[in-house]
């Protein structure tokens, strides 16, 4: 499916997917191909991130995933939380975040996607995000799983696919494929046409259906979940997680103000406050094992 992250303005958007700016141009005289080579930028990520050092994990497991294989790190012992970084980011960006959770007494799970930090590949999609979260809960049950932008889409469709989970932390999430989508089609001025043609292409070279990968039909209502997301958030407006909330008044929301979109990974209260809702969901009855993986 995947939905490309969205930079902060047009003009950044237009350099970072190398896409001339008479893209409209080759749309009208060569569609067919102007659309293929949309499609595949959509899902090139635009940008490799420092990947992510497993230094000090405990073990690390091999994951396949497509034509690629992940490297997942695993720290420390106690309930299992998964982080996932959103497009163009890396596990690295989670290095905070993992250090809180592991002060706390829990054990953690992070990973580069493929085509991002040290994971070979060139593009990839949200299935293939969600996709790894399935492979890690075969091997032991998930307490939480702390996902930001693109990732947070991933792992609620996870979860309404089956995950098991006993909460979810949704920082700055991406709302839709079909957000990713119009900010693709608005960066480049495509015309509609040619916006959902590549958006058919997408959905075909991901093998999802794109009704599926939203938020709002996506996210259960029976997992306890936790909404962080800024108020100068560039990226991804948080007027959409507040539609969210307003829509399902049991969802938790945490606003922050002038952290943007990524630097919220790295705050100290923000921090603080995912730590204390994962320690109040109910552990897993299962108990934990330190040899599982």
């Amino acid at each position: 499916m995947n939905l490309a992250a969205i930079q902060p303005n047009k003009s950044t958007i237009v350099r970072s997917f190398h896409i001339p700016s008479l893209v409209g141009t080759a749309a009208r005289l060569a569609p067919r191909l102007a659309v293929r080579v949309l499609a595949r930028q959509f899902l090139t990520p635009w940008k490799r991130r420092q990947g992510l050092s497993l230094l000090g994990a405990r073990r690390c497991i091999e994951v396949p995933v497509g034509t690629n294989v992940v490297r997942v790190g695993i720290w420390g012992s106690g309930p299992l939380v998964v982080l996932v970084h959103g497009w163009s980011g890396s596990g690295e960006q989670l290095a905070s975040m993992r250090d809180a959770l592991l002060f706390a007494g829990f054990s953690v799970a992070a990973f580069d996607a493929p085509a991002h930090g040290a994971t070979p590949g060139k593009t990839t999609n949200a299935a293939e995000f969600a996709s790894i979260l399935h492979r890690l809960a075969e091997h032991h049950p998930l307490h939480g799983v702390v996902a930001h932008s693109l990732g947070g889409l991933a792992a609620a469709v996870a979860c309404a696919r089956g995950l098991a989970v006993n909460g979810l932390v949704l920082v700055a999430p991406l709302p839709s494929l079909s957000f990713a989508l119009d900010e693709f089609q608005r960066a480049l001025t495509l015309p509609s046409g040619v916006r959902d043609a590549v958006g058919e292409r997408v959905e075909y070279l991901a093998g999802v259906r794109g009704s599926d990968w939203s938020l709002d039909a996506a996210l259960p209502r029976d997992v306890p979940s936790l909404l962080v997301h800024d108020v100068e958030d560039q990226r991804i407006d948080v007027a959409h997680s507040r539609r969210l909330g307003f829509a399902r008044p049991t969802l938790r929301q945490l606003e922050t103000n002038g952290l943007g979109h990524s630097r919220i990974l790295q705050d100290a209260y923000v921090l603080d406050q995912i730590v204390s809702f994962l320690r109040g969901l109910q552990v897993a009855t299962t108990a934990f094992a330190a040899s599982t993986f």
